[in-house]
């Protein structure tokens, strides 16, 4: 009884064995489907584990921007400690993408807070840096006004000295290079009243053109009193003689004193001996004063 006969390749079954012959299309068949099932398996595998390793790493990725986040906004201005601190910590939970990600993610960070602070140096240079602004010592000079009279000739000297005494001085103007903002006083009349309670440190200069024996000057504190009269809390003198009876000679007085003001007190520059003549041009006639505290 003959065998079955294959229709491609025409082998046949033998007739002594109940095998099937064993044709090269059964045999390419059997080969093509088992390399096909091991190829997806592989590949059902690959992807299994690349989707794994995926979600792993994007979990390590997120830790490790939130450490090194942390890491930033503690040590923000140690730049070198910040990269070593996210490096280390990084490198015990990642591998070598996770590394490159996160020294890169590092870079961005450093290079905004470079960008950041420059800004904030050429805002802050715009508004004088970073320094304090320094606040301007309280302080006044006064000068004498320009088109005063020189007044009479006293010389030569014949009669008595005048027996008018502490001749207050109204001659002065406040000097250009102050601002009425940093004095300390109100002038009115000759009366240079405070504006603050403190240490003042005044000085003044009077230069006389005369001839008569003697010539002074005084810085007189005065408070004002309801009652009567304006009360002298203190004075200061200056004297300096002239002492010659035919010509006119300049000699200056100057003093320099510390006084306590409260508000409202006034000092008054005045010329001890009244009639004495006062050289009133130029600058060697002043006063002035600074605020201590």
């Amino acid at each position: 009884m003959g065998g079955m006969k294959c229709a491609h390749c025409g082998q046949t079954d033998s007739e002594d064995t109940d095998k099937p012959a064993q044709c090269t299309c059964y045999t390419w068949f059997m080969y093509t489907c088992t390399v096909c099932l091991v190829t997806v398996l592989i590949g059902v595998t690959c992807c299994v584990y690349c989707t794994c390793l995926l979600v792993s790493i994007n979990k390590t990725v997120k830790h490790g921007k939130d450490s090194i986040e942390s890491e930033v906004s503690l040590h923000g201005k140690n730049g070198f400690h910040e990269v070593v601190a996210a490096q280390g910590s990084i490198s015990q939970k990642t591998n070598t993408h996770t590394i490159a990600n996160a020294f890169t993610h590092i870079s961005q960070l450093r290079r905004r807070r470079s960008e950041t602070e420059k800004k904030k140096k050429k805002r802050t240079k715009g508004k004088g840096g970073n320094k304090k602004k320094k606040q301007k010592t309280p302080a006044a000079h006064y000068v004498l006004r320009e088109g005063l009279a020189s007044g009479r000739d006293n010389c030569p000297h014949t009669g008595q000295r005048s027996t008018e005494m502490k001749q207050t001085l109204d001659v002065f103007k406040l000097a250009s290079f102050i601002t009425a903002k940093s004095n300390p006083f109100n002038a009115i009349d000759g009366r240079f009243i405070a504006k603050k309670k403190g240490l003042y440190l005044v000085y003044a200069q009077i230069l006389f053109e005369d001839c008569r024996f003697q010539a002074g000057m005084n810085i007189a504190q005065k408070r004002r009193s309801i009652k009567g009269a304006d009360i002298i809390i203190q004075e200061h003198l200056c004297i300096a003689g002239v002492a010659n009876a035919d010509i006119r000679l300049h000699n200056t007085c100057a003093m320099t004193a510390l006084f306590f003001l409260e508000v409202n007190d006034y000092l008054t520059v005045n010329n001890h001996y009244a009639g004495v003549h006062l050289n009133l041009g130029g600058n060697a006639t002043f006063f002035g004063a600074v605020y201590l505290r």
